[in-house]
């Protein structure tokens, strides 16, 4: 079996449920090596996780994941992603940027030069990255959120009724053309939705992952927001609102 059809093996098998190496070895008719070394290959792209005892699983980011398990994803296209999204930030703009890996690039990158803008976030890890860089910065505050770092429920909901966004900047798990934009976690969806309502212009921030999946809770339809990502999958390459 060729590189390429392991690689399909693996990923279709994980996908249904974790697997060992020598399992996987035994099915696929190859050495303990070879699928070791394949399934670095697959770690490196952040696809899998090989843990201790040879133990693979597969990384969902449609479904709830840690933060760390996300933060090693496509790092790269978050990073470009991050700094096309800076670049619409105009001095004197009021913003929201959520809580996620690739929201959190954008205080990674962020040069802090406009100095009469105001940020707003709900992200713990943003608020970290700000005080380290000197950004200035005000919290929307709630209930911590641990698997995202995200402040959430009435508090948040509360606090972000009250403000109107020049811009906001918001993660998504998923992007399907007829389920739109979705998220695993319910809270966080009611708060990303009522950002975009409370907000003149409102972008998204996506790996080209995320596109052709679904999470459970929905908060927002594709035409609604501008989505920035770093490839258009050629399904979506009609919508104009999605951009490189």
């Amino acid at each position: 079996m060729i590189p390429f059809k392991r690689h399909e093996y693996i990923l279709e098998k994980l996908k249904k449920k974790p697997s060992y190496i020598t399992e996987l070895a035994m099915e696929m008719g190859v050495s303990e090596i070879t699928v070791r070394r394949d399934l670095k290959q697959l770690e490196e792209k952040g696809i899998v996780e090989v843990k201790y005892g040879g133990l693979a699983t597969f990384i969902d980011t449609t479904k709830e994941t840690s933060m760390s398990n996300r933060n090693i994803l496509y790092v790269e296209e978050k990073k470009r992603i991050a700094e096309k999204a800076i670049s619409y930030i105009e001095d004197g703009d009021i913003i929201f940027i959520d809580s996620g890996t690739t929201t959190q690039m954008m205080f990674e990158c962020y040069q802090n030069t406009n100095t009469n803008t105001t940020i707003y976030t709900n992200g713990i890890t943003n608020i970290n990255i700000a005080v380290e860089r000197n950004i200035k910065v005000s919290v929307i505050g709630g209930n911590l959120k641990h698997e995202t770092m995200a402040m959430v429920g009435p508090m948040a909901i509360e606090a972000l009724s009250k403000i109107y966004f020049d811009k906001v900047f918001l993660g998504t798990n998923a992007i399907d053309s007829r389920f739109g934009l979705t998220n695993a976690d319910q809270n966080e969806s009611l708060l990303k939705e009522l950002s975009i309502k409370n907000s003149r212009q409102a972008f998204v921030l996506a790996d080209s992952s995320k596109f052709g999946k679904v999470s459970p809770y929905q908060f927002a339809r594709i035409g609604d927001v501008q989505i920035i990502t770093d490839h258009v999958p050629e399904e979506y390459q009609g919508y104009g609102n999605i951009i490189t």
